[in-house]
């Protein structure tokens, strides 16, 4: 069997009170594996996704979100995974950013590793905001706190950028799965009676919010800021989880999915914190 470096490039493994994260920066600073106490969180099965065109496990969003109406006319049958999303129907060769794909230099400590991404690197002997369409510096730090896994970026362009993440989490049994936003007239609670692909705005009565995702095995709390400087704010959620899939998604994204996004600057935080339900 081959080791997780030997699939995924060289990782960094952060362990910390019986959380265990392991962040892949040659694919994309990406989240392979994500546990407590011993319990895997993201669903392995969408491993090959991950591997073929980023459509699994723990990729980014950065620095865009979505696909683009307009991207750079270049030829992008050099890339291996725009065939695969090209299957999917998706149009945009760097759905949801070149951040994901690209090869991240990085530095690590016990607790923590944090990538570092700039226009001018490349992918393939393109720079990077060639593919993009416009230039932007970036930084993603995931450290360990107290049984916390903080995803910390700081993404600077001269155009309007996108932060966030897209986590495969495995639901374990989509009939008595759940997630829980805060709105400003009360909780939605969504089930996985059929597809989702919803944005929410997340409101609450204070600077911060937590959305929770329920499992038969494990509660996970996604907490995020959505009142303050506009750099430092998270304005929606999307959870995405197709129908009679084992996967849900979701994505805290800097700006309100779906329109005008205006933001050159994001220093945003997301906090995870899974919790083993008691058998």
């Amino acid at each position: 069997m081959r080791t997780i470096d030997e699939v995924y490039g060289k990782c960094v493994a952060l362990n910390d009170d019986g959380l265990e994260a392991i962040v892949a920066p040659g694919m994309g600073m990406s989240l392979i594996r994500f546990s407590v106490g011993g319990e895997q969180l993201l669903d392995l099965d969408r491993e090959q996704a991950f591997l073929d065109y980023r459509k699994g496990l723990g990729p980014i969003i950065l620095p865009f979100f979505g696909q683009r109406k307009i991207f750079p006319q270049l030829d992008y049958d050099i890339f291996a995974h725009v065939e695969h999303l090209r299957k999917s129907n998706v149009r945009d060769p760097f759905q949801h950013g070149v951040g994901r794909y690209a090869s991240w230099t990085f530095t690590e400590d016990k607790n923590s590793v944090t990538g570092y991404l700039r226009g001018d690197d490349r992918l393939h002997d393109c720079e990077l905001r060639d593919l993009s369409g416009f230039d932007f510096t970036a930084s993603l730090t995931y450290s360990l706190v107290g049984g916390t896994l903080e995803i910390s970026f700081d993404v600077t362009a001269d155009h309007p950028v996108a932060t966030g993440i897209h986590f495969y989490y495995d639901l374990k049994n989509r009939d008595t799965a759940s997630v829980t936003i805060p709105q400003k007239d009360g909780m939605a609670v969504m089930r996985f009676d059929r597809g989702l692909d919803d944005v929410f705005k997340p409101s609450g009565d204070s600077e911060e919010v937590t959305c929770t995702l329920e499992t038969d095995s494990y509660i996970l709390d996604t907490r995020i800021r959505t009142i303050g400087p506009p750099q430092d704010t998270f304005d929606s959620v999307v959870v995405f989880s197709p129908d009679s899939e084992s996967f849900a998604c979701i994505e805290p994204v800097s700006y309100i999915v779906r329109s005008e996004n205006t933001k050159k600057t994001n220093r945003g935080k997301i906090l995870l914190k899974p919790t083993l339900k008691s058998v």
